[in-house]
C-alpha cells in the first residue's frame, strides 16, 4: 500500500542533499583511472606511477596488464590502475626500469565528470594528458584561442558601438511652425496659417495629416488578430502531443546480458554471486546499469564500490522502502536518462517485495546478493569462468557469459550466422 506524503518526508529531506552532492563529489580525494601505452617495448616489472597534487598530495599505485579491471585485455601493451588524489592538478612521474620519468603537470578543468590519466611512454619520453570519461581533454595549450582544441567559445553576445544620433534625412528639412508664423488656432489649423498661403502642391488638394487611427485601420488590425489565433489554433491542434494512453506498446527491451538474462523493463530481478566474487561482480553490473540510467544505489552492509562511468550514481544509507522509492520519484521528475534502483547485500532481499510495488514501471530494479543461504528459482547465479574477467551467468532460461572491463559487464559478442 503506498505511504502517506507525511512519511516520506525524511527521505525528501535526505534527497535534497544526495541530489546536489553525488557519491564521488562528497569525498574530498577524487578517484580516476590510469593508463599507459608504452611504444618504447616491454616494460619490466613493477611499473608504478606516483602522482604529487598541488596541495602536496602523493600517491603511488602500480599498473597491471593482467586483465583485471580496470584493465581490458591481459599482455596488450595497455596498463591500468585506479588511484585516488585530491586537488585538480597533479605532477606526473613514471617508475619502470629503475628509474623515474617525469611526464609534467597535468590539470583538470571539469570537476564533476569522473576523470581519466592517459600516460604515453615513445623513446623514453613520457607525455600526460587529463581527460574525462566521456574523452573531453583537459585544458587547451596555452596561447590556444577559443574554438580551438575542443574548447567552447564563450557565451558572450558582441555588441557594436552605441550610436550617437540618427543620419539627416535626405532633402531640405521640413519648417513648422515658428514663433513668426504661429499656428492658427480653430478649424483651419491643419491647414495653412490665415495669410500665409504656402507653395501650390503639384499633386493636387492638400489632405488631412492627423496621428489618429482610422476605422478602416482598426478594423483590418481586427482582422488580422482573428486569423493569427484562428491560425495558433489549429496548429495546436494539428501537434498536440500524445496522451501515454494513445501511444502504441513499446518494443520489448532486450535482456541486460543477453537474451537469456532479464530486461531492466521486464519487472525486478535477482543476482547472486559467490561470496569470495562478490564485491568484484557487484561492481561490474552496477556499472552496466549505470551505463545508460540513472542509479539509486541501496546498501546498508558497509559495502564500498567503485567509482563507475555514467549514471550518476546516488547512494542510500537506508533500506527503507518510503525513503528509496522517493529518491527515485524525484530522479524520474528530472529530464534526461531513465531510472534504476540497485539493492546491494543480502539484507535488502527483505526490501524487494514492497520496493517493487512502490516503483513506477518504467524504473528498473536489481537486487545483488550473495549465493548464502536459500536461492531463489528465478535468480542468476553468477561465478568466475577461468581465471580471467570472464564471468558465467545461470539463469532459469539458460546458460551465458560475459566479461567485465573499465565500462562494467559486457555480453558475450554474438554467434557468427
Amino acid at each position: 500500500m503506498p505511504s502517506s506524503p507525511l512519511s516520506r518526508l525524511p527521505g525528501l529531506l535526505a534527497l535534497g542533499w544526495l541530489v546536489a552532492t553525488p557519491v564521488e563529489a562528497q569525498a574530498q580525494a577524487r578517484r580516476m583511472v590510469v593508463r599507459l601505452q608504452s611504444t618504447s617495448g616491454d616494460l619490466d616489472n613493477p611499473v608504478k606511477v606516483r602522482l604529487v597534487g598541488d596541495g602536496g598530495a602523493e600517491a603511488e599505485v602500480a599498473l597491471k596488464d593482467d586483465g583485471r579491471s580496470p584493465d581490458v585485455t591481459a599482455d596488450d601493451g595497455m596498463w591500468s590502475a585506479t588511484v585516488e588524489i585530491g586537488g585538480d592538478t597533479v605532477q606526473v612521474y613514471l617508475l619502470t626500469d629503475g628509474e623515474e620519468i617525469d611526464g609534467g603537470m597535468v590539470t583538470w578543468t571539469d570537476t564533476t565528470a569522473p576523470r581519466d590519466l592517459d600516460l604515453n611512454l615513445s623513446g623514453g619520453t613520457l607525455t600526460a594528458k587529463a581527460a574525462s570519461a566521456e574523452g573531453g581533454l583537459g585544458p587547451p595549450p596555452e596561447g590556444a584561442p577559443p574554438g580551438e582544441e575542443g574548447q567552447p567559445v564563450p557565451g558572450v553576445v558582441q555588441t557594436g558601438e552605441a550610436l550617437e544620433g540618427l543620419p539627416p534625412v535626405d532633402g531640405p528639412p521640413v519648417e513648422g511652425p515658428t514663433a513668426e508664423t504661429p499656428p492658427v488656432a480653430g478649424p483651419q489649423a491643419n491647414g495653412p496659417p490665415l495669410g500665409n498661403p504656402g507653395p501650390p502642391n503639384a499633386s493636387g488638394p492638400a489632405t488631412e495629416t492627423g496621428g489618429g487611427i482610422g476605422d478602416a485601420q482598426l478594423f483590418i488590425g481586427l482582422g488580422v488578430g482573428i486569423l493569427a489565433l484562428v491560425g495558433v489554433g489549429w496548429l495546436w491542434f494539428v501537434n498536440r502531443r500524445r496522451g501515454e494512453d494513445e501511444l502504441p506498446p513499446p518494443q520489448p527491451e532486450p535482456g541486460l546480458l543477453g537474451p537469456l538474462t532479464p530486461s531492466l523493463s521486464a519487472g525486478s530481478s535477482t543476482w547472486r554471486a559467490d561470496p569470495e566474487d562478490f564485491d568484484a561482480f557487484a561492481w561490474a553490473l552496477l556499472a552496466r546499469v549505470a551505463r545508460h540510467r540513472k542509479v539509486v544505489l541501496a546498501t546498508t552492509e558497509g559495502i564500498e564500490l567503485g567509482p563507475v562511468f555514467g549514471g550518476p550514481v546516488y547512494r542510500s544509507s537506508t533500506l527503507d522502502v518510503a525513503e528509496i522509492a522517493d529518491m527515485a520519484d524525484a530522479l524520474e521528475e528530472k529530464a534526461g536518462a531513465p531510472v534504476a534502483v540497485v539493492l546491494v547485500g543480502d539484507a535488502a532481499t527483505e526490501t524487494l517485495p514492497g520496493l517493487r510495488a512502490e516503483l513506477s514501471a518504467s524504473t528498473g530494479l536489481i537486487l545483488i546478493g550473495t549465493t548464502r543461504g536459500t536461492v531463489e528459482p528465478r535468480a542468476l547465479r553468477c561465478s568466475r569462468s577461468g581465471t580471467g574477467n570472464g564471468w558465467r551467468i545461470e539463469g532459469p532460461d539458460g546458460v551465458t557469459g560475459a566479461r567485465s572491463g573499465a565500462f562494467g559487464l559486457e555480453p558475450p559478442p554474438p554467434e557468427a550466422p
